[in-house]
């Protein structure tokens, strides 16, 4: 037992010294700590078109006479994105713009509403029963009224889509050719909503070499360096890698994006490397419109063109989280809204200028307290409220179409759109 006992003693000594070393440092020492700069991959896939007419009698979505598909963007990046989208359309000699869909309704002249409308859940772009595309107003928040500005015609939006799921980015090395492959030109309409960075090849002599690189910059390793190499991204900071062989290529980054420098633009003749997650979240929007009632038929060649241009740019986790938006669509301005399975979502409405909510059933008003459902209220202040409405109250607006609408203390009242909630079943 006495053995056992100066053994412990022995080992507990031992690993006090140990354990001490390392924080122990002489007055006037230094510690020299790198910092690396860590550009995320960003990519939104859109479709290469979309189709859009002019149809006077609404032959494809009743309500409207300015007819799109849908123009789809899927954030298949590592980190959430923002996309600026602006939309711009060329207008035929003396077509002129009307501010509201019942302007352009009354006119007798060459004057079109026109607008572009973002869908509200997958699919929809009105979420009231039995309600289309066409039925949308200037007053719906997922539509932006195009406005001539600057001798433009167009309208604006903003989308925040989440990341993909982490870990599921591959990346691509790509070696565009003026002949015999892949040009630089075809690359660049290929990749638009890309960022794409030019590789420079690296030679290390071995796995000390390359953890020495790697204390400054991520590198990228591959099979070789053929067009559409998949390669294997390193992270800056990884201080061991035993899958290291000087059989295999490896490369460095450039810090500009290819695709938009202007001093160092995607070129025939050098690599470059991509990534693409896996989904994340999607979103789309479409055009619609009405026009005004002149003499003389409308035709494409009276709206004969639309341009999208965006701006794409990385967000953190947090500003994702708590900007308000409704299916990707960054909203502006307090929104309520009401969905059928009775959540009711209020949006950039501060905590202090809340006052009551009612729920509307086409017969009367009644008032929403606490004991009614349950109340989310997220940081900040001005974030995402949530109230759930209880079992009583889902009973009761069982099969009928409700409004929700919100007062706050300065008199404002702001009103969701109509939503049937589901008849009660049967038993």
């Amino acid at each position: 037992m006495r053995n056992k006992k100066l053994l412990s003693t022995v080992v507990a000594s031992a690993l006090v010294a140990t354990m001490a070393l390392p924080v122990m440092a002489a007055d006037g020492d230094t510690v020299d700590v790198e910092f690396t700069t860590k550009t995320p991959v960003i990519r939104v896939a859109v479709p290469t078109s979309i189709l859009a007419a002019v149809d006077p009698l609404e032959m494809n979505t009743p309500g409207t006479q300015i007819h799109s598909t849908a123009f789809t963007l899927a954030n298949k990046s590592e980190v959430p994105v923002g996309i600026d989208v602006k939309s711009v359309v060329d207008l035929g000699a003396g077509v002129t713009l009307a501010d509201t869909r019942a302007e352009a309704m009354a006119s007798q002249a060459a004057e079109a509403w026109i607008a572009v409308a973002a869908e509200t859940s997958n699919g929809k772009y009105i979420e009231t029963a039995n309600k289309t595309a066409g039925d949308l107003t200037d007053t719906d928040k997922n539509v932006a009224t195009f406005r001539t500005e600057a001798s433009e015609n167009s309208a604006s939006q903003t989308f925040y889509l989440n990341k993909a799921s982490v870990g599921n980015t591959t990346y691509t090395l790509i070696a565009p050719v003026a002949t015999g492959g892949t040009t630089a030109a075809e690359y660049k309409e290929q990749l638009t909503y890309a960022q794409v960075y030019e590789l420079t090849e690296q030679t290390y002599a071995n796995e000390a070499a390359l953890l020495t690189a790697l204390k400054t910059s991520d590198v990228y390793e591959g099979a070789g360096d053929a067009d559409n190499t998949t390669l294997t991204l390193i992270p800056a900071g990884t201080t061991s890698y035993s899958a290291f062989a000087t059989s295999k290529k490896y490369f460095k980054a450039g810090a500009d994006n290819a695709l938009t420098s202007t001093t160092a633009a995607m070129t025939d003749g050098k690599k470059y490397v991509y990534g693409e997650g896996g989904e994340g979240d999607t979103t789309a929007f479409r055009y619609i419109g009405k026009l005004g009632q002149r003499n003389t038929p409308w035709s494409d060649s009276d709206i004969n063109a639309m341009h999208i241009t965006y701006d794409i740019y990385g967000l953190t986790d947090e500003k994702y989280t708590e900007a308000p938006k409704e299916h990707g669509l960054y909203i502006d301005g307090p929104q309520v809204r009401m969905t059928a399975d009775g959540k009711i979502s209020v949006i950039n409405v501060d905590d202090a200028d809340y006052q009551s909510m009612s729920l509307n059933d086409g017969s009367q008003d009644w008032p929403m307290g606490d004991s009614d459902g349950t109340w989310v209220w997220n940081a900040p202040a001005s974030g995402k409220k949530e109230f759930t409405l209880g079992d009583g109250w889902m009973d009761f607006f069982a099969g009928k179409t409700v409004t929700a609408t919100v007062t706050l203390k300065d008199g404002t009242e702001i009103t969701s759109a109509e939503v049937t909630l589901p008849a009660a079943s049967t038993p």
